[in-house]
């Protein structure tokens, strides 16, 4: 309910603002075209019929607002193309754009030929997502994905500089085996992959969930695992308001890295309570005659080793001073070794 009305806030503030700015200007009879660089069934395409009306009534004239599509490159195609419009400015071309458009202009793709400091900033607004999974997947999933982390996954991928970036980094989190696939032209297209069975998992918006996905998880024909979460007035990450039901990335996150180490049966491990590993101190640790050359118990104990340095230090030292042992007695004379018998008192006579 709160973000819901933060949300709302801030989209009259904006239709607000874009009416203000541009309220020496008229657009009575115009058409405004509203430009998505993806495909329609999208989260983004969502996103824009919502808005359309409302900045037809907002600004002056109440001009249509078109809502026009042209996916492609990741949605670089489309955003390269609003960067051509920029000399005409009559403000009869709005463009929408999305994480998808401003992480390959951050990355750094070749592909982009668009300047964000050339816009003018209209409206912004804050969405969330959901991953979900097939049935005989999602039926697995209690919480965390280590049950899962082993199976092969297939994902519908726009690129790996678009907003697929964020749930490629969720997935290798979680330690799951997830091959992209990429070249789709939208996450509308990453859907219909994972509605024919081309893909095992994937990812929308909250609002093309909402509008596409949800009618899958009431046929039981897809199960949400989690979302991306939100963030609290603390800065803290939360369950995400609009599916307070599902748990957040960073709660499944916390629960593999909390989870024991599975072992065989019957193997010692320090976790386990039946049988310990035996805390025995390395040998080097262990008591021997102390001499003058030797350095103290302390110095030679695993927890406090001898610095390298130390140790070569001493090799050096020591090295030219057995060599010089060696040659001493290479060059004796052949003695003949002495008995270890003690010698007896006693003889026998023949």
């Amino acid at each position: 309910m709160k973000r819901s009305f933060i949300l709302t806030a801030m989209a009259a503030a904006a239709v607000a603002a874009a009416a203000q700015t541009a309220a020496a200007q008229s657009f009575d009879g115009k058409t405004v075209e509203y430009t998505i660089p993806f495909s329609e069934s999208g989260g983004s395409a969502q996103w824009a019929n919502f808005y359309a009306p409302l900045l037809s009534e907002a600004l002056p004239g109440a001009p249509t607002v078109v809502v026009r599509y042209r996916p492609g490159a990741g949605s670089t195609e489309g955003a390269n193309w609003f960067q051509g419009q920029q000399d005409e400015g009559d403000g009869l071309t709005i463009f929408g754009d999305s994480g998808s458009t401003k992480f390959p202009y951050l990355l750094g793709d070749p592909r982009v030929r668009y300047e964000y400091r050339d816009w003018q900033p209209v409206l912004a607004s804050a969405t969330g997502g959901v991953v979900y999974l097939p049935p005989d997947l999602g039926e697995r999933f209690d919480g965390d994905m280590d049950e899962l982390k082993d199976e092969p996954y297939l994902y519908g991928s726009q690129g790996a500089t678009t907003l697929d970036l964020v749930p490629l980094l969720a997935f290798k989190m979680l330690g799951m085996q997830v091959d992209p696939v990429f070249g789709v032209e939208g996450r509308g297209d990453g859907r219909l992959m994972f509605e024919r069975g081309e893909a095992n998992i994937d990812y929308q918006t909250s609002a093309a969930y909402l509008a596409n996905v949800q009618p899958l998880v009431d046929d039981g024909l897809a199960v949400p695992i989690f979302t991306w979460g939100a963030l609290d007035e603390q800065g803290n990450i939360v369950r995400d308001p609009t599916f307070p039901d599902l748990p957040s990335l960073r709660k499944s996150a916390r629960r593999r890295r909390n989870a024991k180490p599975k072992v065989w049966p019957g193997t010692p491990t320090r976790h386990s309570s039946s049988r310990a590993l035996p805390t025995r101190k390395p040998s080097s640790c262990h008591p021997r005659p102390r001499r003058r050359w030797s350095i103290p118990m302390s110095r030679r104990c695993a927890k406090s080793p001898l610095p390298k340095t130390s140790r070569i230090a001493r090799s050096r030292f020591w090295a030219p001073i057995r060599s010089l042992w060696a040659m001493r007695r290479s060059r004796r004379p052949n003695r003949p070794r002495r008995s270890r018998l003690k010698p007896s008192n006693t003889f026998s006579t023949g």
